[in-house]
């Protein structure tokens, strides 16, 4: 692959980086195009749309209240402008701004019904979302961390005990 800034051949690295979204999610085994000449990098990543569905999985799964970044991300997978998510969540437009600029915490409720809303989408099914909040939106919002790769074709969760194994 070239460099995008100078036009030289790259070459491939293989390992584990920081989510560019969320900073406490590692992306095991990512595939990194390094220019020797410059330095740029190039983060490759296949199959977006599904590696997208895993991350917003693990935030409909955090036991936390979600956080700035996530409920902007959580819109934005679901392609809803400010006004269709208050439409929906029944705020004014002006809180989906505090809530996604984290000048105001998003209500229990108002959280506990934007991930049944988004779960479908993810093919979560609503009793499975439903039978899950109450364990869900409790708590201060922590940041959202694990880890996924890209193994097979396909974008998974790694679970505590294999990262545990992998360190």
């Amino acid at each position: 692959m070239l460099c995008t800034e100078c036009g030289q051949e790259t070459n491939l690295a293989i390992e584990d980086r920081p989510s560019l979204d969320f900073p406490e999610l590692t992306i095991v085994n990512a595939h990194v195009y390094r220019c020797p000449d410059c330095g740029n990098e190039m983060d490759a990543v296949p199959a977006l749309r599904e590696k997208t569905k895993v991350v917003v999985g693990l935030i409909l799964d955090k036991p936390g209240r979600l956080a700035a970044a996530e409920i902007s991300y959580l819109r934005k997978f679901m392609r809803w402008t400010g006004q269709e998510m208050a439409n929906l969540l029944g705020v004014r437009v002006e809180a989906i701004s505090r809530w996604e600029n984290g000048h105001s915490l998003m209500s229990t409720s108002a959280d506990k019904l934007l991930r049944l809303l988004v779960a479908p989408a993810v093919d979560i099914e609503r009793s499975t979302m439903q039978a899950r909040l109450p364990f869900v939106a409790v708590g201060k919002s922590e940041p959202l961390n694990g880890a996924i790769e890209f193994v097979d074709r396909n974008w998974t969760r790694i679970s505590e005990d294999q990262q545990d194994k992998a360190a």
